[in-house]
């Protein structure tokens, strides 16, 4: 399978799942993963977007290319962009391509959340922001739910909060956990962290 994953971390990528799950585990494994993120850098394997762009110019970068590059793909994937999920996923359906969906966080109730505790030290204006954003999020959740062939999440926690609140269909759902690169852990002696953990205290 062909594999376009649109992501909104920057290459190169640092977090485990990208680095490590799709770019070097699953590769040759029966997937050919190629990615759509911010870099100045360009390959066979990198659809790059110019780092400085804004939100709205963003968006358009990843729609064009994604139209113009579908046709080399089975699917397209996206990471934790909630509303230009919603577009690619037209668009993949529109061109009879899987989409697959991965959720780190469930960010409209992170949004919704902010309206409250940010009381105090946010303006009424951003609240209320914050609080449509969530609400708005929320409703286009669903829909990419609904469009999704698969939908990664990161815990089973979240499952049953989508399953029970989202009405989630969950034969849709892997969940794959954050994981650890065990060869690139640093290990600290004794003395290590008991001078960490003065510098912090003190």
């Amino acid at each position: 399978m062909k594999l376009l994953y649109h992501t909104r971390d920057r290459f190169p990528f640092s977090r485990v799942d990208l680095s490590c799950l799709f770019q070097d585990r699953l590769q040759g494994k029966g997937l050919d993963v190629s990615y759509v993120a911010k870099s100045d850098a360009s390959n066979n394997k990198l659809l790059s977007i110019p780092k400085d762009v804004g939100f709205s110019s963003e968006a358009i970068y990843r729609i064009v290319l994604t139209l113009r590059n579908i046709q080399k793909y089975n699917a397209i994937q996206v990471r934790d962009m909630m509303f230009i999920s919603f577009v690619l996923a037209l668009i993949s359906k529109m061109c009879h391509r899987k989409f697959f969906l991965w959720i780190s966080w469930p960010f409209p109730e992170d949004d919704i959340q902010k309206f409250e505790y940010k009381r105090g030290t946010a303006s009424l204006s951003k609240r209320i922001y914050y609080l449509l954003r969530g609400k708005i999020g929320r409703i286009i959740t669903r829909a990419n739910f609904f469009l999704s062939d698969v939908i990664f999440l990161q815990s089973h926690e979240m499952r049953r909060y989508f399953e029970s609140n989202y009405n989630l269909d969950p034969k849709k759902v892997v969940v794959v956990p954050m994981g650890w690169i065990l060869n690139s852990l640093k290990i600290l002696t004794l003395s290590q962290v008991m001078i960490r953990c003065l510098v912090v205290f003190v």
